[in-house]
């Protein structure tokens, strides 16, 4: 790169030239090329050190004309002073590439932390979602829960009325039995009857 130091000037007004002639005589005109006025500017070139020129504003841009006058009288540095500005050049570079670097860092740094972002937020999102589905999940596990106290309720009711019944087949059952007994009783007793009758009868026909 050519040039470092840009000092925007006052464009040449109302179609006046500029003040700068070139050494043959020759002066710059109020627009360069791109129809842009003209800016001052340093050269930093081993050939051209410190010399000022009339320069198209598009220079530093990358898409220049070819528009650039020096100012006649201005001498070239040299010597120490020179080599200092070519070092001051050579660091001045170094850190606009730096600058560079680190912008770029910058923007990818920002680029991961919008996606850091973007990510932390489809989490809150999937926790929310989670909340709300476990919320559901306790309503359902109350409703369930609710229903196991009915049916547990239910089953106790059934355990009393199964006991209330056995306790009535136990009376049935004792009656039951004194029945037999009863019954048993009473066919013995017949028998014994329908023995005496028969011998009663036997007896009769012998007397006759």
């Amino acid at each position: 790169m050519e040039v470092v130091e840009s000092i925007s000037i006052p464009s040449i007004s109302d179609g006046a030239s500029a003040s700068a002639s070139a050494s043959g005589g020759q002066t710059t005109e109020s627009k360069c090329e791109c129809g842009l006025a003209p800016v001052l500017r340093t050269a930093l070139t081993f050939q051209n050190m410190g010399r000022r020129f009339w320069g198209c504003p598009n220079f530093l841009t990358g898409k220049p004309c070819k528009f650039s006058h020096f100012i006649p009288g201005d001498k070239v540095i040299e010597g120490r002073a020179r080599d200092l500005l070519l070092r001051l050049k050579d660091k001045q570079l170094r850190f606009q590439s730096e600058n560079e670097r680190l912008k770029k860092e910058n923007a990818n740094l920002i680029k991961e932390n919008a996606d850091l972002m973007k990510e932390m937020a489809d989490l809150i999102k999937g926790n929310d979602d989670l909340m709300k589905e476990n919320a559901g999940l306790l309503v359902e596990n109350g409703n369930l829960l609710h229903e196991n106290g009915v049916l547990i309720a239910e089953s106790e009711s059934l355990v009393k009325k199964i006991k209330h019944l056995e306790k009535k087949v136990k009376r049935s059952e004792k009656i039951c039995r004194r029945s037999q007994k009863v019954c048993i009783i009473l066919c013995v007793f017949c028998m014994l009857s329908a023995v005496s009758a028969i011998g009663l009868f036997i007896g009769l026909q012998r007397l006759h």
